[in-house]
């Protein structure tokens, strides 16, 4: 079985495979700079007009919602469509999902129900800078 293992946070998401019994191997990185960038640097969605004397933005987007969570909810959007193009083009039949708890509740919400069905374990913890030998010590990928 084409086990996928995605290790994410808000910055970055990589996307490492296991075949069968072989060896735990990561193959690509997608990567999400405006997870690393401090809220205020970010900048806010909709119709915003920048005043030229301080360039500062007007917001224009829901207040309620912080910026720097709709750019992780957009990057998990983003991931979990990558995870749907590898389960429909049968290049992974089973996820394992590692990423910080936030991340990965946006992460499930935004997963199609086929693709979601196919999710063997999802763990809430950042294991984001682990190699690949360590990961596949913490993570149900066994079997």
């Amino acid at each position: 079985m084409k086990k996928c293992i995605v290790v994410a946070d808000a910055s970055r998401a990589r996307i490492l495979f296991r075949d069968g019994l072989g060896p735990v191997e990561e193959l690509e990185s997608l990567e999400h700079p405006e997870g690393r960038m401090h809220p205020g640097q970010l900048e806010e969605e909709g119709e915003g007009a920048q005043h030229e004397s301080t360039k500062t933005t007007l917001r224009r987007t829901d207040p309620r919602t912080p910026t720097s969570e709709k750019y992780a909810r957009r990057f998990a959007a983003e991931v979990a469509g990558h995870l749907r193009s590898l389960r429909t083009s049968g290049d992974a039949e089973q996820f394992i999902l590692a990423a910080e708890p936030r991340f990965l509740g946006y992460l499930r919400e935004s997963l199609d129900a086929p693709t979601a069905d196919c999710v063997a374990a999802s763990i809430a913890k950042d294991y984001g800078d682990l190699p690949a030998e360590e990961l596949a010590k913490k993570l149900p990928v066994s079997s």
